[in-house]
């Protein structure tokens, strides 16, 4: 009984390999990134957070702000990049139109400049919404942490959908 059932499995089996063995592209792992590891990096280390929670005078919280902003901001380079590589490996693939792929690249670099632009406007608008004053670049600050960890968590769920798609 037992050897009945195994045939089948190793017949599955030795299909897909073989077939994965025909394009390496095809869902293939190295094309995309650890996406737990990416979720990873997008969270504060715990030091960040402690000297932020700490901070008691103003020029400490300006510090702080500035930590966790350049944080946030080299976490997104970081996925930023991945996905880029991401997409140029897709292009050796049989099952991605290059143009497609093209046209993805493009369009991820237009929407990102873009959206520098909006974080940055939006934090100028809750800067000045301050009326002057310390307190105003602190709120800056923090609405440009909070936005750039906010797009760090929606470009790691594009990569995912990317790589979800792949799987067709």
């Amino acid at each position: 009984m037992k050897s009945k059932l195994l045939l089948p499995i190793l017949i599955i089996v030795s299909i897909g390999a073989s077939y994965s063995q025909e394009d390496e592209s095809l869902n293939n792992p190295s094309c995309f990134s650890d996406v737990e590891r990416l979720e990873q990096l997008n969270t504060i280390p715990a030091a960040l957070d402690s000297i932020w929670m700490n901070a008691y005078k103003t020029t400490e919280f300006l510090q702080a702000g500035d930590a966790r902003f350049k944080h946030a901001d080299s976490v997104l380079n970081v996925i930023y990049s991945e996905i880029m590589s991401s997409l140029d490996c897709l292009k050796g693939s049989q099952h991605w139109d290059h143009g497609l792929v093209d046209k993805i690249e493009q369009s991820l670099k237009e929407a990102q400049r873009a959206w520098i632009i909006q974080r940055d406007k939006e934090a100028e608008f809750v800067q000045l919404s301050a009326r002057g004053g310390t307190i105003g670049n602190q709120w800056y600050l923090g609405e440009v942490f909070s936005a750039t960890m906010k797009r760090n968590a929606e470009l790691i769920e594009f990569l995912e959908h990317l790589e979800w798609v792949d799987t067709f």
